[in-house]
């Protein structure tokens, strides 16, 4: 059976409806009306819906963002037809800014939040494309603008360092004043893995580890293999859970794999952890510090 398709009619009446908003004064200009646009066309199931509205709200105003980010999520099938689309939409979002010189002569406020959006987008579409290079300069042009990481580019980014080799860069990452309270498996371990490249099996990378291993004793079962990552990921972790080490050995166990010796380090220090566990009492447990 062939996929309904929107009932023009309603289409029309929405649109309709919103130029008679417009007419009224409820909307200041073709941008505007086009962005209200836009935001009754996320509310819609319908796909195709969606897309339509998009093309709708284009006609209204080419400066709508959002339009070009809907239709890069919605209608392209190849990440190279989406990153057309969103260098587009960062266009049109340049141009709704004219007070700044460049988008990152500022901090986030709200009216750049189409731009961030359109290059999380890209960013993300460049990595899909394996342009790892782009990739990282767009991720890293997001937190210029966003330093404390709204939108948690940097989890994507310290990957991209990894498998780039780029461990001053991602030194410099992990060390940053606006994530030095981060006690997520993503950054715990990542730490004590880029301590590993740097010093090898070191005291200093197993006390590193072991500030990890208090805070999710999950990860090195996943990461090795002796548990398996399930296929369909829960969207909600807590920080510890072993839903969170699932999620950590889903986007690290390739890099862990990739560094020589680290695995079989990981794995030697979590033994050794367990083992002190098993032979330490409640009451002694309490008395040793936290790192």
């Amino acid at each position: 059976m062939s996929k309904k398709l929107p009932d023009e009619r309603t289409l029309e009446k929405m649109t309709s409806d919103f130029v008679g908003a417009f007419e009224s004064g409820q909307y200041k200009n073709g941008l505007d009306l086009a962005q209200g646009i836009i935001n009754n066309a996320w509310e819609t199931d319908d796909v195709r819906k969606r897309v339509d509205l998009a093309y709708k709200a284009l006609s209204l105003s080419p400066d709508c963002a959002d339009a070009y980010i809907l239709l890069a999520e919605e209608s392209t099938g190849t990440p190279e037809e989406a990153v057309i689309l969103y260098r587009k939409a960062l266009k049109a979002a340049r141009s709704t800014l004219p007070a700044l010189e460049s988008p990152k002569a500022q901090r986030l406020v709200p009216g750049m939040h189409p731009y961030v959006r359109a290059a999380v987008g890209l960013a993300n579409s460049l990595l899909k494309m394996k342009k790892l290079e782009e990739a990282i300069a767009a991720y890293r042009d997001i937190l210029d603008l966003n330093p404390e990481d709204i939108h948690g580019v940097r989890f994507v980014l310290v990957s991209c360092y990894i498998e780039m080799g780029f461990y001053n860069d991602l030194e410099t990452l992990l060390n940053s004043r606006f994530f030095e309270k981060d006690t997520t498996a993503d950054w715990l371990y990542t730490r004590a893995l880029l301590s590993f490249i740097k010093h090898r099996g070191s005291y200093k990378s197993a006390e590193i580890l072991l500030k990890a291993l208090e805070s999710n004793s999950f990860v090195p079962s996943y990461l090795s293999g002796l548990r398996a990552v399930p296929p369909e990921l829960p969207h909600i972790v807590a920080a510890g859970s072993e839903e969170e080490a699932m999620c950590y050995a889903s986007d690290f166990k390739e890099v862990w794999h990739h560094v020589p010796h680290a695995l079989q380090w990981l794995q030697k220090c979590a033994l050794e952890y367990e083992e002190q566990l098993a032979n330490t009492t409640s009451e002694e447990r309490q008395k040793v510090p936290t790192y």
